[in-house]
């Protein structure tokens, strides 16, 4: 069957199904998409970081421009008390605007220069042999709080205590927080000891990481549905 029939064919089934297939009996495949895709959204967020930079340059080139005009209608009537202080209050009210403004696209900034550092991040323990679901749904989130981000937009991670940045080469934090981190992975989680037995051994590993990692997708499919259920019954009750 040509590559493009086959393609036809799988899209023809549930995704999630296929992508399970693909773990389980092409693991090269599926590890080639997946990082496909942390490289892709690697991109759009380095394009989205750099439209937010430029649009906080902007409002700061908008908020001096208002500022001077309001500065020289002020030296234009000096013995104006009223005008003065309209135009004060106008002064006021487009500072705290300007600040405002450039605070939430900070803010949006800081979250960008975090999911680019968490993508890294997510790759990094791909690469170091943990499985890319427990990875991406499970290590990344637990350790989202020692991930700060700096005004500059430099990135820190802290060590164990919570105080202490570790220290790396330009561009090896990543790597290094997920050899960190897989340190404290339960064997079950590495890839290389569930692939690479060739028997009974090997076997057990790949059985005990699945019925695992089902058992915490169920968990959390059950507090989605509570969730659910709980909404259901707040609209009837508002109904009475």
């Amino acid at each position: 069957m040509e590559l493009h029939e086959l393609i036809t064919e799988l899209a023809k089934h549930d995704k999630a199904q296929v992508a399970d297939a693909l773990k389980e009996h092409a693991s090269e495949h599926y590890q080639a998409v997946y990082q496909r895709g942390f490289s892709t959204s690697h991109g759009e967020a380095s394009a989205r970081i750099a439209a937010k930079e430029a649009e906080i340059q902007t409002l700061k080139e908008a908020a001096e421009a208002q500022a001077s005009k309001i500065k020289e209608l002020q030296d234009r009537t000096p013995d104006a008390e009223e005008v003065t202080r309209q135009y004060e209050e106008r002064l006021q009210s487009v500072q705290r605007e300007k600040d405002e403004a450039i605070a939430e696209a900070n803010r949006r900034v800081t979250e960008l220069h975090k999911t680019r550092f968490k993508s890294d991040l997510k790759a990094a323990l791909i690469a170091a042999e943990i499985d890319p679901d427990y990875a991406s749904e499970v290590l990344v989130n637990k350790y989202d709080s020692r991930i700060k981000v700096s005004e500059d937009g430099s990135v820190k991670v802290m060590d164990d205590d919570g105080l202490t940045p570790l220290q790396a080469a330009n561009g090896e934090l990543a790597s290094l927080f997920a050899k960190r981190i897989k340190a404290g992975v339960d064997p079950k989680w590495i890839t290389s000891k569930v692939d690479r037995g060739a028997g009974a051994s090997g076997g057990q590993g790949s059985q005990a990481a699945s019925t695992e990692w089902d058992k915490l997708r169920e968990a959390a499919r059950q507090r989605q549905a509570a969730g659910t259920q709980s909404d259901a019954a707040k609209q009837k009750l508002a109904a009475l």
